[in-house]
């Protein structure tokens, strides 16, 4: 064996002061190091060794198999000892052992001059801040990747309910939490309510409203800042306010803004361990993109509503009578069921309006809209046909059905008007044929109108098929 000699004699290998240093050295490292003799007994181990097994001192590991000692997985035990046996070293096996200590063991033979093995002797390096770190990467990729399927997703939802009820489900899913909860902004009360939740008992949702600046929510919407608390039990915000239905003890909470205006409060709770600063990041994330989407996704279902209405009235304007007159038409010569459809004309209204001017005109028709709308059924569809025309398409009702519907109609509206003489209105009702199309049930309901404008006005008609 070659040596350097150093210029001082102490330090020189071959000199026995340096076994001291050499010595010192091996003891100080940060690397475990063991020796064993041909049975696994272990005769030697730093103090790295011992501290990474936890034991008080280097003497409690002597006389231990070392095997025994190392390995918590039997599996990994045997996998390690039988490439040791057959090559007679092993070089960065990693082993995990006691609470999540990851650890890459080297090992070699001891042999004499003859050949003849007398022992083991080995290395150990803790790794666990790396695979900790490894761990942690993974998990922000795979947050990342999480948070852009999230945002690609946003932009395929067009309607609000669906759309927050995603939200929800995905915030609790992206960050290992049992609840979650969206409010919106209630600008009437000046409060915050929970438009979509999972994890929350469905008694609780209807109580489940906070004042703009009241805890916990109101606070966040207030302030316009995002909230981490780890535990709950030290928080005074909490220990004011009942803390029954958390089972965890940590709680995030983020304002959603957008234009500068609060849209609503996100909070996630219940995770198994505390919520930490990256899950705090994450939330803020999905808040930005989930304020953005949600405003817009309001704003198209706003233009989408408005293009479907008469702005006047707020009834379903002509083109949602022809949308829904096909659906309904279509159905009906499927499922062979039944459907009515109604037409009304306001009498007088031309001479009203030059009468009392357009104005007044218009309140008219705004008056006439409410009835129409208090009194028939939910399921019945009440459109502004044009003008002074308008339309209701009744499913699942018969003409007999329609025209008592209709004469109830006409009697509150001759009620209503008692005092102006002029205005009544005439109806026209139609009953869909198997053999019919929309067209023919528009047309017939029309004839049907024209009797009863023919007729004197004030009145209800019903078509009878004509028969050969």
């Amino acid at each position: 064996m070659d040596f350097y000699y150093a210029r001082h004699k102490d330090l020189n290998f071959l000199n026995p002061e340096s076994h001291k240093i050499f010595r010192k050295l091996v003891e100080d490292i940060k690397v475990g190091i063991f020796m064993a003799d041909t049975l696994g007994k272990l005769f030697y181990v730093n103090r790295a060794f011992a501290d990474m097994f936890e034991l008080q001192s280097c003497s409690e590991a002597l006389g231990k198999e070392w095997g025994n000692l190392c390995f918590f997985d039997h599996h990994r035990r045997d996998q390690f000892f039988a490439e040791f046996d057959s090559l007679g070293v092993v070089r960065d096996f990693e082993i995990i052992c006691g609470y999540n200590t990851h650890l890459l063991i080297t090992a070699n033979q001891i042999y004499t001059d003859q050949g003849e093995r007398i022992g083991i002797y080995g290395s150990m390096v803790d790794i666990s801040d790396q695979r900790k770190l490894e761990e942690d990467l993974l998990i922000k990729n795979k947050k990342l990747e999480q948070i852009l399927s999230f945002c690609n997703t946003l932009g395929d939802i067009f309607q609000i309910e669906e759309l927050t009820k995603f939200i929800v489900h995905q915030t609790a899913e992206i960050l290992d939490a049992k609840r979650c909860s969206l409010m919106f902004v209630d600008a009437a009360s000046n409060e915050l309510y929970v438009n979509a939740s999972c994890g929350l008992l469905d008694e609780i949702l209807p109580k489940a409203r906070v004042r703009i600046g009241e805890p916990i929510a109101g606070i966040i919407a207030l302030q316009n800042k995002a909230m981490l608390i780890e535990d709950i039990e030290e928080n005074d915000l909490f220990k004011r306010h009942n803390k029954k239905i958390y089972t965890q003890h940590s709680f995030m909470s983020v304002p959603l803004f957008y234009n500068q205006k609060l849209t609503g409060v996100l909070n996630v709770s219940e995770k198994e361990g505390p919520f930490n600063r990256m899950d705090l990041k994450v939330l803020e994330t999905i808040a930005q993109q989930a304020a953005v989407s949600i405003n817009k996704t309001k704003a198209l279902t706003t233009f989408e509503h408005l293009s479907l209405t008469d702005f006047m009235t707020g009834l379903f304007n002509y083109r949602s009578f022809l949308q829904k007159i096909e659906e309904e038409t279509e159905r009906a010569k499927r499922y062979g069921s039944l459907l009515s459809l109604m037409m009304i004309d306001v009498d007088n209204f031309k001479t009203y309006n030059d009468t009392h001017g357009h104005p007044e005109g218009d309140k008219l028709l705004s008056r006439l809209a409410e009835i129409f709308r208090i009194n028939l059924r939910s399921t019945e569809f009440i459109c502004r046909y044009g003008g002074d025309e308008f339309a209701i398409i009744f499913p699942q009702t018969d003409g007999k059905q329609a025209v008592s519907a209709a004469e109830k109609i006409r009697e509150l509206v001759a009620k209503e008007f008692l005092k102006e003489e002029m205005i009544s209105i005439s109806v026209g009702v139609a009953q869909f044929q198997a053999e019919s199309s929309k067209e023919i049930l528009i047309k017939q309901a029309d004839e049907s109108l024209y009797q009863s404008k023919k007729a004197g006005r004030n009145r209800v008609s019903f078509y009878f098929p004509k028969t050969e």
